[in-house]
């Protein structure tokens, strides 16, 4: 990504390519991944970060921004978290808004949105997630019905993951 630097080599910044995907496993083996902002715009990033030499999606994807994007981006995170059957962390910067803790839930209010901040609004956000859970809800049969449970039935992806 080319960041914008007036005055400095036509306005370029120049930056390092880097050649790595940053994923923390536990060892109860529960996982985050970190993205830095125009990487989450790439859907095959994504995807590799989750499924590389894994047979499940992360737990986690906490995306650092600096993004004028905020909305896209907030309706990323919406689509990624059901998408991946995880929790994603978005914090871009309060200029552009879009920051926010989504997750493939479901209740009262957003759809998907565990806490959120606007656009020109800084605020520390305090969520707890339940990863039990969500390994819980992860293992239940593809259609088998979710009106006990507080998550979204599971996405295409899982269900192929489960097959192999």
């Amino acid at each position: 990504y080319d960041g914008q630097l007036a005055g400095v080599d036509g306005g370029r910044m120049a930056m390092k390519r880097g050649n790595e995907l940053l994923r923390f496993v536990d060892q109860q083996g529960r996982a985050i991944g970190v993205l830095i902002c125009y990487d989450y715009s790439h859907l095959d990033l994504l995807a590799r970060l989750n499924l590389e030499e894994r047979d499940k999606p992360l737990d986690m994807v906490v995306v650092v921004a600096h993004n004028p994007f905020g909305d896209l981006y907030r309706s990323s995170c919406i689509a990624d978290a059901n998408r991946f059957y995880q929790y994603i962390v978005m914090s871009n910067v309060a200029t552009y808004g879009g920051s926010g803790v989504f997750g493939p839930i479901r209740g009262s209010g957003a759809r998907q949105v565990l806490a959120e901040t606007g656009k020109n609004s800084e605020a520390v956000l305090i969520v707890d997630v339940d990863l039990k859970a969500l390994e819980q809800a992860r293992a239940r049969g593809y259609m088998q019905e979710l009106s006990a449970s507080n998550f979204q039935r599971r996405p295409g992806i899982l269900k192929r993951l489960t097959e192999l």
